[in-house]
């Protein structure tokens, strides 16, 4: 990893005499941090990812976009001669994966989101929303060094957003640089960067509170016979993930909060493996 994305002065238009949709856009992703846009429809969000993933070249100024790219694009195709696992299959062997491994990460990605009822259906038959998980799936198939995501959270319920949440921290933590639009609000604790596209142009919007602090990344192991305590009660633990064995547990911890969080889960007799600053880019 370790691949971005950088726009320098991008204007773009798809016709000679046609409207311009940006005018002298500049713009710099960074590996391993997560860069969100905001605004309202018609404002050119897709036209700057689109731009961002290498999709479409600039009618003026430069971009430099590099290494490998997940992309997610805002509009569903209305019609696929294929089931949900048929297109995933065939996505995974365009990124370059086996057959079989391809298979494997698609039941997983689509376990995660909860796709329903079942990825053996036609296209035509499921939601909107489920399309969308497809599609995010697809977008996750592979390790990338740029995940350009298009209004990724549209239709989603409660279990697949906190699905993409842990997608997009998982390959944050990988070090991709992830660039996200949307209309409204990003959850600001995902947040490294905010603009706001409008026809002046992109403009630097604060990230919401408590977005960017310093974090700490906690990995505990559970060696008893006993079931494990939870720790997702004690105060300052951001997110959790555990392992499928329950005995292996991710935090991510307000750095200010970390000693209290070890000190409670030595109490309680977890073994701590590694303390490490979260590789979020901090403010």
């Amino acid at each position: 990893m370790g691949a971005g994305a950088t726009l320098q002065d991008v204007s773009k238009r798809y016709s000679r005499k046609g409207p311009w949709v940006l005018r002298r856009v500049s713009l710099e992703v960074p590996p391993g941090t997560f860069t969100s846009i905001v605004g309202a429809n018609g404002s050119g969000k897709s036209t700057l990812l689109r731009l961002a993933a290498g999709l479409v070249s600039p009618s003026d100024g430069t971009t430099h976009v590099s290494g490998t790219i997940g992309y997610l694009p805002e509009r569903q195709p209305a019609r696929l001669r294929f089931t949900g696992a048929e297109y995933l299959a065939a996505m995974g062997r365009i990124k370059g994966l086996h057959a079989t491994a391809g298979r494997a990460k698609a039941e997983e990605l689509l376990g995660r989101l909860g796709l329903q009822p079942s990825a053996e259906v036609p296209w035509e038959t499921l939601s909107k929303g489920n399309r969308q998980k497809v599609l995010i799936a697809q977008a996750f198939m592979a390790p990338s060094d740029l995940v350009v995501l298009d209004e990724p959270a549209g239709g989603l319920d409660d279990v697949a957003r906190r699905a993409l949440d842990e997608l997009i921290d998982e390959a944050l933590r990988d070090g991709a640089a992830v660039l996200a639009s949307t209309h409204g609000a990003v959850r600001g604790s995902r947040v490294d960067t905010a603009w706001r596209l409008d026809a002046a142009g992109l403009v630097q919007e604060p990230v919401p509170d408590g977005a960017g602090t310093a974090r700490k990344r906690i990995i505990l192991a559970w060696a008893s016979d006993r079931p494990p305590p939870p720790v997702s009660d004690v105060p300052g633990i951001d997110d959790v993930r555990t392992d499928k064995s329950g005995r292996r547990v991710e935090l991510l911890v307000a750095q200010d909060a970390a000693d209290a969080v070890l000190r409670h889960a030595l109490r309680d007799g977890w073994s701590v493996e590694s303390v490490t600053p979260s590789p979020r880019v901090e403010s």
